[in-house]
């Protein structure tokens, strides 16, 4: 699991909070532009409950988790570690062997890095999106601003700075 995988053949599975700081920004393309992105029917769940006039775009992968790691995921609820998109999320991306995890969740970074999943957040997309060539530097600056100031996302001023 690891970041040299080239765009097209990187799997990528977020969970809600991403999906909803990028879509705020109008950003959501640059996911794809990225990679597969893989959701499970729960972060769709989710999103429709919290956005019920937007759909998910149609080239999101929407799959369900198979019942080894949906086992998982509730005891990682029960334990308190994520709540449960986060901890669907993180199945799907053990399920699938996803090269990145998305999450804005600060329990969930934890918890999939010590899983040894690389994990990523909404900025780290706007990041690998300059560094790839899809957001010029200008553009990339907008992005991390309006993440920072028009989105839901906390972020920090150091961050942005």
């Amino acid at each position: 699991m690891g970041a040299s995988a080239a765009p097209r053949s990187r799997i990528i599975v977020c969970d809600t909070g991403p999906l909803l700081h990028l879509m705020q920004i109008d950003r959501l393309d640059l996911l794809t532009r990225l990679g597969q992105v893989f959701i499970p029917s729960e972060v769709q769940h989710e999103w429709q409950r919290l956005e019920p006039t937007r759909s998910i775009p149609p080239e999101f992968r929407v799959v369900a988790v198979e019942v080894k790691w949906r086992q998982r995921a509730l005891e990682w609820v029960s334990a308190s570690y994520v709540d449960l998109g986060e901890a669907m999320a993180l199945a799907l991306a053990l399920q699938v062997q996803a090269n990145w995890f998305l999450t804005d969740d600060a329990a969930a970074r934890v918890l999939a890095s010590s899983l040894g999943v690389e994990v990523h957040g909404s900025l780290g997309v706007v990041l690998a999106s300059a560094a790839y060539g899809y957001l010029s530097y200008t553009h990339a600056r907008e992005s991390i601003n309006a993440l920072a100031f028009e989105s839901t996302l906390w972020v920090s001023n150091r961050v942005v700075q």
